[in-house]
C-alpha cells in the first residue's frame, strides 16, 4: 500500500498566534456604528486508529501474523503511546496448558475445562515515510493493559496520516504477533485446534 503525503498545521497555527494580537472593541455612537470581535479557533489534539484486520495463526505462517494500519491525528499530534490488551490476560486456566497471568492469552473456548495459550506482541510505528514498508523498531509488549514504555511517532516531525485515515490511504504502524514454540506445545498436548483472542489496541495522543 502507498504511503500517503503528510500535510503540516503550521499554516494554521501561525494564523492563530497572529490573531492573538487583536481584542474586540466596540462602536462609536452615530447613524452607524461598527465594532470588531476577535474569534480564535483551537485545535484539540485527537488521534484514530483505523485498518487493522483479523489475524490468523496456522502452520502455514509459522503460527505468526500481523496487521498493518494507519494512526491519524489532528491538532498537531506528534507522538503517541499504545496500550494492548489481551481479552483473556487475567484468566485462569483450568486445563493443562496456561502462559501465566496477565499476559496475551488465546482461549480454546472450553469454559468447563479452559485452556490457554500465551503468544508474543510487538509494535512497530513507520520511521522512514520515503518507502512502501513499515521501518521501524518493533517493541514488544511485556504486560497486557499497560502502557508500552517506548512512545511512537517523531515530535519533530509528523508522521502520523491524517485523522480518520484508514489503511487504504497508506499504513503507518503494524502489530506483530507469535505463538512460541512452548506453547504450541502445550496447544498440542490440549486436544482442540482452536484458540482465540481479542486484543484491543488503544493509541493516546501526548
Amino acid at each position: 500500500m502507498k504511503k500517503f503525503a503528510l500535510r503540516s498545521l503550521a499554516a494554521a497555527a501561525a494564523l492563530a498566534a497572529a490573531s492573538s494580537a487583536f481584542a474586540a472593541t466596540d462602536g462609536t455612537a452615530g447613524s452607524s456604528s461598527t465594532g470588531d470581535a476577535l474569534i480564535t479557533l483551537e485545535l484539540s489534539k485527537l488521534i484514530s486508529i483505523a485498518g487493522l484486520d483479523d489475524m490468523d495463526l496456522n502452520f502455514g505462517n509459522g503460527y505468526a501474523a500481523a496487521t498493518e494500519f494507519c494512526v491519524g491525528q489532528s491538532g498537531g499530534v506528534r507522538q503517541y503511546d499504545v496500550t494492548l490488551s489481551s481479552a483473556h490476560a487475567t484468566a485462569t486456566a483450568t486445563g493443562t496448558g496456561q502462559f501465566g497471568g496477565n499476559q496475551f492469552q488465546l482461549w480454546n473456548s472450553d469454559i468447563t475445562n479452559a485452556d490457554y495459550i500465551g503468544y508474543d506482541v510487538t509494535y512497530v510505528h513507520d520511521t522512514d515515510i520515503s518507502t512502501a514498508a513499515i521501518d521501524g523498531t518493533p517493541v514488544a509488549a511485556g504486560t497486557s493493559g499497560a502502557v508500552i514504555g517506548t512512545s511512537f511517532g517523531d515530535a519533530g516531525e509528523d508522521r502520523l496520516g491524517a485523522l480518520n485515515c484508514t489503511d487504504s490511504d497508506g499504513v503507518n504502524a503494524r502489530i506483530d504477533v507469535v505463538v512460541p514454540s512452548a506453547e504450541l506445545t502445550k496447544a498440542s498436548q490440549v486436544g482442540v485446534t482452536t484458540f482465540t483472542d481479542t486484543l484491543t489496541v488503544t493509541v493516546q495522543a501526548l
